[in-house]
């Protein structure tokens, strides 16, 4: 099995304020539910190099965002437990041209406004791609045995500090 991952490190806005969530949602997708991905696919590694201030520099990269759309097909809610599907965890299936090296790209929901979910794996060049369930995963127990969820019901606006965790 292979595993990747994401990472992205977002600059401080001034006077520490917040920057502006993406609207999440737990609700799993329905049959036939239209879905929205949208990221940065096919983009090769690159180094990035840390200044003394922090600040981040990274070479001057080809990016070209990618938007696909289609239908979810089925819900795989016990994957981690029934292994009914070749990607981990809870997960949905949907079809649409997601094309490769998009892992952790967000999926919105119908009417675009939310997230439901983030890409999981996907076929280059097929119109199949699973999504990751984001509901199980707010459930999942974290190094102190709280979980995202937990934090998410005691946050200030719904902004959990979870630093030092």
């Amino acid at each position: 099995m292979f595993t990747d991952i994401a990472v992205c490190k977002v600059a401080e806005l001034p006077r520490g304020l917040a920057h502006q969530p993406l609207n999440l949602s737990l609700r799993p997708f329905g049959e036939g539910e239209m879905t929205y991905t949208i990221g940065y696919a096919e983009m090769q590694d690159f180094p990035i190099q840390i200044a003394q201030d922090g600040s981040l520099t990274t070479p001057s990269l080809q990016r070209e965002i990618f938007v696909s759309v289609g239908p979810a097909v089925q819900s795989y809610p016990e994957n981690h437990l029934r292994k009914e599907v070749p990607t981990p965890g809870p997960c949905f299936d949907y079809r649409a041209k997601v094309p490769g090296k998009m892992s952790d790209a967000p999926i919105f929901g119908g009417d675009g406004t939310v997230v439901r979910g983030i890409v999981s794996r996907s076929f280059s060049g097929e119109k199949h791609a699973f999504g990751a369930m984001l509901g199980p995963a707010m459930r999942l127990p974290l190094a102190n045995g709280r979980t995202l969820n937990d934090l998410m019901g005691s946050a200030s606006e719904g902004m959990p500090n979870i630093q030092g965790i």
